[in-house]
Protein backbone atom coordinates (compact mmCIF):
# COMPACT_ATOMS: atom_id res chain seq x y z
CA UNK A 1 0.00 0.00 0.00
CA UNK A 2 1.13 3.55 -1.07
CA UNK A 3 -0.21 6.79 0.11
CA UNK A 4 0.43 10.61 0.18
CA UNK A 5 -0.01 12.53 3.59
CA UNK A 6 -0.03 15.86 4.30
CA UNK A 7 1.00 18.02 7.14
CA UNK A 8 -1.18 19.06 10.38
CA UNK A 9 -0.10 21.48 12.46
CA UNK A 10 3.17 19.74 12.53
CA UNK A 11 3.26 16.26 10.32
CA UNK A 12 1.30 14.83 7.70
CA UNK A 13 -1.83 12.53 7.47
CA UNK A 14 -2.43 10.26 5.02
CA UNK A 15 -4.48 10.43 0.91
CA UNK A 16 -4.22 9.70 -2.19
CA UNK A 17 -1.74 10.75 -4.70
CA UNK A 18 -2.03 11.34 -8.72
CA UNK A 19 0.96 11.47 -10.89
CA UNK A 20 1.79 13.41 -13.56
CA UNK A 21 3.32 11.99 -17.05
CA UNK A 22 6.96 13.22 -17.15
CA UNK A 23 9.09 14.16 -19.42
CA UNK A 24 11.76 12.14 -21.22
CA UNK A 25 15.14 10.66 -19.10
CA UNK A 26 18.38 10.93 -21.27
CA UNK A 27 20.04 9.03 -18.92
CA UNK A 28 17.65 6.29 -19.17
CA UNK A 29 17.08 3.52 -22.04
CA UNK A 30 14.55 4.04 -24.28
CA UNK A 31 12.68 1.10 -26.15
CA UNK A 32 9.62 2.17 -28.48
CA UNK A 33 7.56 -1.36 -29.12
CA UNK A 34 5.91 -1.93 -32.70
CA UNK A 35 2.83 -4.16 -32.14
CA UNK A 36 0.96 -5.68 -35.16
CA UNK A 37 -2.58 -4.89 -34.83
CA UNK A 38 -3.57 -6.57 -38.75
CA UNK A 39 -6.53 -8.76 -39.23
CA UNK A 40 -4.14 -11.61 -38.85
CA UNK A 41 -3.63 -11.02 -34.86
CA UNK A 42 -7.74 -11.77 -34.82
CA UNK A 43 -6.83 -15.81 -35.76
CA UNK A 44 -7.65 -18.39 -32.70
CA UNK A 45 -4.62 -19.40 -30.48
CA UNK A 46 -6.08 -21.69 -27.83
CA UNK A 47 -8.44 -19.94 -26.71
CA UNK A 48 -8.19 -16.42 -27.02
CA UNK A 49 -6.85 -14.41 -29.97
CA UNK A 50 -3.34 -13.82 -31.39
CA UNK A 51 -3.61 -9.93 -30.35
CA UNK A 52 -5.03 -10.71 -26.64
CA UNK A 53 -2.65 -13.20 -26.39
CA UNK A 54 -0.15 -10.71 -27.23
CA UNK A 55 -1.91 -7.67 -25.14
CA UNK A 56 -1.60 -9.99 -21.93
CA UNK A 57 1.93 -10.79 -22.61
CA UNK A 58 3.19 -6.81 -22.66
CA UNK A 59 1.10 -6.12 -20.05
CA UNK A 60 2.89 -8.22 -17.68
CA UNK A 61 6.16 -6.79 -19.58
CA UNK A 62 5.12 -3.58 -18.37
CA UNK A 63 4.95 -4.61 -14.96
CA UNK A 64 8.21 -5.93 -14.79
CA UNK A 65 10.10 -2.78 -16.30
CA UNK A 66 11.97 -0.64 -14.05
CA UNK A 67 10.41 2.95 -13.29
CA UNK A 68 13.86 4.90 -14.57
CA UNK A 69 13.44 3.69 -18.49
CA UNK A 70 11.49 5.52 -21.43
CA UNK A 71 8.90 3.69 -22.94
CA UNK A 72 6.51 4.38 -26.08
CA UNK A 73 3.70 2.33 -27.93
CA UNK A 74 3.53 2.15 -31.85
CA UNK A 75 0.80 0.10 -33.70
CA UNK A 76 0.06 -0.73 -37.23
CA UNK A 77 -3.05 -2.39 -38.88
CA UNK A 78 -5.74 -1.41 -36.45
CA UNK A 79 -7.71 0.58 -38.44
CA UNK A 80 -9.05 0.01 -42.33
CA UNK A 81 -8.96 -2.74 -44.84
CA UNK A 82 -5.33 -3.27 -46.22
CA UNK A 83 -5.46 0.21 -44.96
CA UNK A 84 -0.74 0.66 -45.83
CA UNK A 85 -1.20 4.00 -43.77
CA UNK A 86 -2.81 2.78 -40.68
CA UNK A 87 0.31 3.87 -39.04
CA UNK A 88 0.55 5.30 -35.14
CA UNK A 89 2.43 6.31 -31.97
CA UNK A 90 -0.80 5.59 -29.72
CA UNK A 91 1.89 6.48 -26.31
CA UNK A 92 4.79 8.65 -26.89
CA UNK A 93 8.61 7.43 -26.06
CA UNK A 94 8.51 9.03 -22.12
CA UNK A 95 9.01 8.43 -18.71
CA UNK A 96 7.94 4.81 -18.02
CA UNK A 97 3.53 5.45 -17.23
CA UNK A 98 2.62 1.73 -16.99
CA UNK A 99 -1.04 2.65 -16.99
CA UNK A 100 -0.95 4.83 -19.58
CA UNK A 101 0.76 1.85 -21.83
CA UNK A 102 -2.13 -0.83 -20.55
CA UNK A 103 -4.87 1.07 -21.27
CA UNK A 104 -3.35 1.37 -24.80
CA UNK A 105 -2.51 -1.86 -25.24
CA UNK A 106 -5.86 -3.15 -23.76
CA UNK A 107 -7.99 -0.75 -25.95
CA UNK A 108 -6.14 -2.31 -29.65
CA UNK A 109 -8.76 -4.54 -31.82
CA UNK A 110 -7.10 -6.27 -35.16
CA UNK A 111 -9.04 -4.85 -37.91
CA UNK A 112 -8.40 -5.75 -41.68
CA UNK A 113 -5.44 -3.61 -41.90
CA UNK A 114 -2.53 -4.30 -44.08
CA UNK A 115 1.18 -5.11 -42.37
CA UNK A 116 3.63 -2.39 -43.41
CA UNK A 117 6.83 -3.00 -41.58
CA UNK A 118 9.20 -1.15 -43.40
CA UNK A 119 7.50 2.10 -42.94
CA UNK A 120 6.24 1.30 -39.18
CA UNK A 121 10.31 1.20 -38.63
CA UNK A 122 10.88 4.40 -40.44
CA UNK A 123 8.39 6.29 -38.53
CA UNK A 124 9.91 4.24 -35.32
CA UNK A 125 12.94 5.57 -35.82
CA UNK A 126 11.89 8.98 -36.23
CA UNK A 127 10.63 9.20 -32.99
CA UNK A 128 13.86 7.91 -31.58
CA UNK A 129 15.89 10.18 -33.29
CA UNK A 130 15.17 12.80 -30.70
CA UNK A 131 15.88 10.65 -27.70
CA UNK A 132 19.44 10.48 -26.18
CA UNK A 133 21.17 7.39 -24.65
CA UNK A 134 20.39 3.42 -25.31
CA UNK A 135 17.84 3.19 -27.85
CA UNK A 136 15.78 -0.01 -29.25
CA UNK A 137 12.33 -0.58 -31.37
CA UNK A 138 10.90 -4.08 -30.36
CA UNK A 139 8.85 -5.13 -33.41
CA UNK A 140 5.79 -7.75 -32.57
CA UNK A 141 4.43 -9.03 -35.48
CA UNK A 142 2.53 -12.60 -36.95
CA UNK A 143 3.40 -12.09 -40.60
CA UNK A 144 5.86 -9.95 -43.01
CA UNK A 145 5.49 -7.02 -44.86
CA UNK A 146 2.32 -6.99 -47.26
CA UNK A 147 2.89 -3.25 -48.09
CA UNK A 148 5.54 -3.49 -50.94
CA UNK A 149 8.05 -2.23 -48.26
CA UNK A 150 11.78 -3.74 -48.19
CA UNK A 151 11.92 -3.67 -44.16
CA UNK A 152 15.27 -4.99 -44.01
CA UNK A 153 16.65 -2.37 -46.51
CA UNK A 154 15.06 0.05 -44.42
CA UNK A 155 16.32 -0.72 -41.34
CA UNK A 156 20.26 -0.65 -43.44
CA UNK A 157 19.47 2.85 -44.83
CA UNK A 158 18.23 4.22 -41.03
CA UNK A 159 21.37 2.90 -39.98
CA UNK A 160 23.67 4.07 -42.73
CA UNK A 161 22.19 7.80 -41.57
CA UNK A 162 23.14 7.67 -38.13
CA UNK A 163 19.82 6.58 -36.51
CA UNK A 164 21.48 4.72 -33.91
CA UNK A 165 18.56 1.99 -33.05
CA UNK A 166 18.85 -1.70 -32.32
CA UNK A 167 15.79 -4.02 -33.62
CA UNK A 168 14.82 -6.84 -31.84
CA UNK A 169 12.05 -8.48 -33.43
CA UNK A 170 9.40 -11.33 -31.73
CA UNK A 171 8.16 -13.55 -34.74
CA UNK A 172 4.79 -14.26 -32.90
CA UNK A 173 3.08 -18.14 -34.64
CA UNK A 174 4.91 -17.34 -38.17
CA UNK A 175 5.78 -19.90 -40.77
CA UNK A 176 9.52 -20.23 -42.19
CA UNK A 177 9.48 -17.63 -45.09
CA UNK A 178 7.90 -14.92 -42.34
CA UNK A 179 10.47 -15.62 -40.29
CA UNK A 180 13.13 -15.56 -42.85
CA UNK A 181 11.87 -11.79 -43.26
CA UNK A 182 11.56 -11.43 -39.56
CA UNK A 183 15.15 -12.75 -38.74
CA UNK A 184 16.76 -10.58 -41.39
CA UNK A 185 15.51 -7.27 -39.63
CA UNK A 186 16.59 -8.21 -36.69
CA UNK A 187 19.94 -8.82 -37.92
CA UNK A 188 20.25 -6.02 -39.68
CA UNK A 189 19.40 -3.97 -36.78
CA UNK A 190 22.27 -5.43 -34.46
CA UNK A 191 19.57 -6.82 -32.59
CA UNK A 192 18.17 -10.39 -31.41
CA UNK A 193 15.14 -12.45 -33.35
CA UNK A 194 12.74 -14.73 -31.04
CA UNK A 195 10.13 -16.96 -32.04
CA UNK A 196 7.35 -17.16 -30.13
CA UNK A 197 4.87 -20.14 -31.40
CA UNK A 198 2.38 -20.13 -28.49
CA UNK A 199 1.61 -17.02 -25.61
CA UNK A 200 3.81 -18.83 -22.91
CA UNK A 201 6.97 -18.93 -25.52
CA UNK A 202 6.04 -14.83 -26.32
CA UNK A 203 6.40 -14.24 -22.28
CA UNK A 204 9.79 -15.74 -21.93
CA UNK A 205 10.79 -13.75 -25.30
CA UNK A 206 9.96 -10.75 -23.80
CA UNK A 207 11.28 -11.18 -20.57
CA UNK A 208 14.71 -12.08 -22.00
CA UNK A 209 13.81 -8.61 -24.46
CA UNK A 210 13.42 -6.76 -20.85
CA UNK A 211 16.89 -7.94 -19.69
CA UNK A 212 18.65 -6.27 -23.43
CA UNK A 213 16.52 -3.12 -23.43
CA UNK A 214 15.58 -2.33 -19.61
CA UNK A 215 19.45 -0.31 -19.19
CA UNK A 216 19.93 2.65 -17.27
CA UNK A 217 23.68 3.19 -17.70
CA UNK A 218 25.54 4.32 -14.17
CA UNK A 219 29.08 5.06 -12.47
CA UNK A 220 29.97 3.95 -8.74
CA UNK A 221 31.56 7.19 -7.14
CA UNK A 222 30.99 5.65 -3.18
CA UNK A 223 30.94 2.63 -2.02
CA UNK A 224 31.54 1.95 1.96
CA UNK A 225 31.06 -1.05 3.66
CA UNK A 226 31.71 0.96 7.30
CA UNK A 227 34.34 -1.84 7.49
CA UNK A 228 36.87 0.66 9.22
CA UNK A 229 36.85 1.51 12.75
CA UNK A 230 36.09 5.22 11.38
CA UNK A 231 34.25 7.17 9.22
CA UNK A 232 35.39 7.45 5.78
CA UNK A 233 37.30 10.83 4.57
CA UNK A 234 33.81 11.25 2.36
CA UNK A 235 31.81 12.34 5.42
CA UNK A 236 31.65 14.93 8.13
CA UNK A 237 29.26 15.23 11.05
CA UNK A 238 27.20 18.18 11.67
CA UNK A 239 25.42 18.46 15.07
CA UNK A 240 28.17 15.57 16.35
CA UNK A 241 27.79 13.38 19.45
CA UNK A 242 31.27 11.42 19.67
CA UNK A 243 29.09 9.70 22.56
CA UNK A 244 26.24 8.62 20.49
CA UNK A 245 27.84 7.54 17.02
CA UNK A 246 30.46 4.86 16.25
CA UNK A 247 31.48 2.66 13.33
CA UNK A 248 32.21 -1.15 14.61
CA UNK A 249 31.30 -4.49 13.66
CA UNK A 250 30.57 -3.38 10.16
CA UNK A 251 28.29 -0.55 10.32
CA UNK A 252 27.52 2.95 11.18
CA UNK A 253 26.01 2.87 14.64
CA UNK A 254 23.83 5.91 15.80
CA UNK A 255 22.12 6.28 18.91
CA UNK A 256 19.27 8.13 18.43
CA UNK A 257 18.94 11.68 20.21
CA UNK A 258 16.41 14.50 20.55
CA UNK A 259 16.77 16.64 17.48
CA UNK A 260 18.30 20.53 18.61
CA UNK A 261 15.71 22.22 16.99
CA UNK A 262 13.64 19.84 14.46
CA UNK A 263 14.10 16.92 12.36
CA UNK A 264 16.32 18.57 9.75
CA UNK A 265 18.83 19.04 12.95
CA UNK A 266 19.28 15.33 13.84
CA UNK A 267 22.56 14.90 16.06
CA UNK A 268 25.21 13.04 14.23
CA UNK A 269 24.22 14.25 10.54
CA UNK A 270 26.38 12.37 8.72
CA UNK A 271 26.80 14.50 5.49
CA UNK A 272 28.74 13.54 2.02
CA UNK A 273 31.68 16.03 1.52
CA UNK A 274 31.50 15.30 -2.57
CA UNK A 275 29.22 17.49 -4.58
CA UNK A 276 26.66 15.52 -6.14
CA UNK A 277 26.40 14.94 -9.80
CA UNK A 278 23.28 16.20 -11.96
CA UNK A 279 21.83 12.76 -12.14
CA UNK A 280 22.59 10.18 -9.46
CA UNK A 281 21.01 7.56 -6.72
CA UNK A 282 21.60 6.82 -3.41
CA UNK A 283 21.46 3.08 -2.13
CA UNK A 284 21.44 2.40 1.77
CA UNK A 285 20.84 -0.57 3.77
CA UNK A 286 19.57 -0.74 7.12
CA UNK A 287 18.75 -2.41 9.96
CA UNK A 288 15.73 -0.09 11.51
CA UNK A 289 14.65 -0.85 15.79
CA UNK A 290 11.12 -1.62 16.51
CA UNK A 291 9.46 1.58 18.46
CA UNK A 292 5.68 2.29 20.28
CA UNK A 293 4.62 5.63 19.53
CA UNK A 294 1.64 7.13 17.66
CA UNK A 295 2.92 9.41 15.13
CA UNK A 296 5.67 8.15 12.54
CA UNK A 297 7.88 11.56 13.46
CA UNK A 298 7.64 10.80 17.66
CA UNK A 299 9.16 7.53 16.31
CA UNK A 300 12.50 5.99 15.57
CA UNK A 301 13.68 7.52 12.36
CA UNK A 302 16.47 6.63 10.05
CA UNK A 303 17.29 6.64 6.46
CA UNK A 304 18.37 9.10 3.94
CA UNK A 305 18.69 13.06 3.90
CA UNK A 306 18.80 16.06 1.44
CA UNK A 307 19.83 18.87 3.71
CA UNK A 308 20.01 22.76 2.85
CA UNK A 309 19.26 24.35 6.06
CA UNK A 310 16.93 23.83 8.83
CA UNK A 311 13.96 25.36 7.37
CA UNK A 312 14.89 23.22 3.72
CA UNK A 313 15.05 19.38 3.18
CA UNK A 314 14.03 16.50 2.05
CA UNK A 315 13.43 12.65 4.28
CA UNK A 316 13.52 9.46 3.09
CA UNK A 317 13.06 7.49 6.61
CA UNK A 318 12.02 4.14 8.16
CA UNK A 319 9.75 4.20 10.78
CA UNK A 320 7.00 2.74 12.18
CA UNK A 321 4.00 3.35 10.29
CA UNK A 322 2.31 4.55 13.88
CA UNK A 323 1.11 2.43 16.85
CA UNK A 324 -2.28 1.60 16.50
CA UNK A 325 -1.86 0.48 12.58
CA UNK A 326 0.90 -2.15 13.95
CA UNK A 327 3.13 -1.59 10.53
CA UNK A 328 6.22 -0.50 10.05
CA UNK A 329 6.75 2.17 6.98
CA UNK A 330 8.95 4.49 4.67
CA UNK A 331 8.10 7.81 4.65
CA UNK A 332 8.99 10.12 1.89
CA UNK A 333 8.68 13.44 3.30
CA UNK A 334 10.05 17.28 2.31
CA UNK A 335 10.09 20.92 4.41
CA UNK A 336 10.20 23.82 2.61
CA UNK A 337 10.93 27.29 4.28
CA UNK A 338 9.65 25.53 7.48
CA UNK A 339 6.80 24.01 6.37
CA UNK A 340 5.96 20.46 5.68
CA UNK A 341 4.55 19.68 1.73
CA UNK A 342 2.64 16.69 0.94
CA UNK A 343 4.70 13.90 0.97
CA UNK A 344 4.45 9.64 0.54
CA UNK A 345 4.33 6.49 2.82
CA UNK A 346 4.92 3.00 1.90
CA UNK A 347 4.28 0.12 4.10
CA UNK A 348 6.72 -2.78 5.02
CA UNK A 349 4.68 -4.69 6.91
CA UNK A 350 4.05 -5.64 10.52
CA UNK A 351 7.00 -4.73 13.28
CA UNK A 352 10.08 -6.62 13.81
CA UNK A 353 12.97 -5.91 16.70
CA UNK A 354 14.89 -5.44 13.77
CA UNK A 355 14.38 -4.99 10.27
CA UNK A 356 16.71 -4.96 7.79
CA UNK A 357 15.13 -2.27 4.44
CA UNK A 358 16.91 -1.46 1.54
CA UNK A 359 15.94 2.44 0.44
CA UNK A 360 17.15 4.32 -2.55
CA UNK A 361 16.81 7.94 -3.82
CA UNK A 362 17.36 9.03 -7.01
CA UNK A 363 17.76 12.39 -8.82
CA UNK A 364 16.55 12.26 -12.44
CA UNK A 365 16.29 15.43 -13.96
CA UNK A 366 14.03 17.26 -11.96
CA UNK A 367 12.71 15.02 -9.83
CA UNK A 368 13.77 13.12 -6.47
CA UNK A 369 12.39 9.97 -6.81
CA UNK A 370 11.99 7.64 -3.52
CA UNK A 371 11.93 3.79 -3.63
CA UNK A 372 12.52 0.75 -1.56
CA UNK A 373 13.19 -2.74 -2.05
CA UNK A 374 9.92 -4.75 -1.27
CA UNK A 375 9.41 -8.39 -0.32
CA UNK A 376 9.76 -9.74 -4.22
CA UNK A 377 13.77 -8.18 -4.77
CA UNK A 378 12.48 -5.45 -6.80
CA UNK A 379 12.32 -1.32 -6.37
CA UNK A 380 8.76 0.05 -4.76
CA UNK A 381 8.49 3.70 -5.75
CA UNK A 382 7.18 5.67 -3.04
CA UNK A 383 6.80 8.85 -4.68
CA UNK A 384 8.40 11.94 -5.86
CA UNK A 385 8.94 15.58 -5.35
CA UNK A 386 10.19 18.20 -8.15
CA UNK A 387 13.01 20.38 -7.46
CA UNK A 388 14.26 23.15 -10.25
CA UNK A 389 17.67 24.03 -8.51
CA UNK A 390 18.22 21.50 -5.74
CA UNK A 391 21.08 22.92 -3.38
CA UNK A 392 21.31 19.90 -0.76
CA UNK A 393 24.21 17.29 0.23
CA UNK A 394 23.11 14.23 0.84
CA UNK A 395 23.37 12.60 4.06
CA UNK A 396 22.46 9.45 6.80
CA UNK A 397 20.38 10.35 10.06
CA UNK A 398 19.24 8.70 12.77
CA UNK A 399 16.90 10.21 15.54
CA UNK A 400 14.17 9.93 17.74
CA UNK A 401 11.39 12.73 16.92
CA UNK A 402 9.85 12.17 21.06
CA UNK A 403 11.28 12.79 24.57
CA UNK A 404 8.65 9.89 25.44
CA UNK A 405 10.43 7.68 22.97
CA UNK A 406 13.63 5.63 24.43
CA UNK A 407 17.14 5.66 23.12
CA UNK A 408 17.63 3.31 20.45
CA UNK A 409 20.33 2.16 17.92
CA UNK A 410 20.01 2.09 14.57
CA UNK A 411 22.67 0.02 12.30
CA UNK A 412 23.62 1.61 8.57
CA UNK A 413 25.12 -1.15 6.70
CA UNK A 414 26.45 0.32 3.17
CA UNK A 415 26.04 3.11 1.27
CA UNK A 416 26.25 3.50 -2.43
CA UNK A 417 26.25 6.59 -4.77
CA UNK A 418 26.09 5.76 -8.35
CA UNK A 419 25.87 8.49 -10.86
CA UNK A 420 23.24 7.92 -13.54
CA UNK A 421 24.76 8.69 -17.04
Amino acid sequence: MVSRFFPGCFLPVIVLVLFLIPPVYASSSSVLFIIDSSGSMSQKLGGETRLDAAKRAFSDLINGLPSEINVGLEVYGHRGEKDCSAIEVVQPVTRLDRDALKSKIASLKAEKGATPIADALITGAEVLKKVKGSKSIVLISDGKETCGGGPVATVKRLKKQGIDVKVHVVGFTVGTEERKQLEAIAGAGGGNYYQADNSNALAESLKKIKSTVAVTKSKVLIKDGFDEEYLAEHWEIKNPNPDSIIVEDGFLQILTDLPKDNLLEPTNLVLLKKELPKQWEAILRLRHTLMDSWSWYKNQVAGLILYRDKNNGIMLAVSNWDYASSTQAVNFAKVKKGKWMPGFKAELGKPVEEREVVIRLQRIKRKFVASFLNSKGKWQKIGEFTELRPKYKLGIFALRGDGRSREAMEKFDSFELKEIM
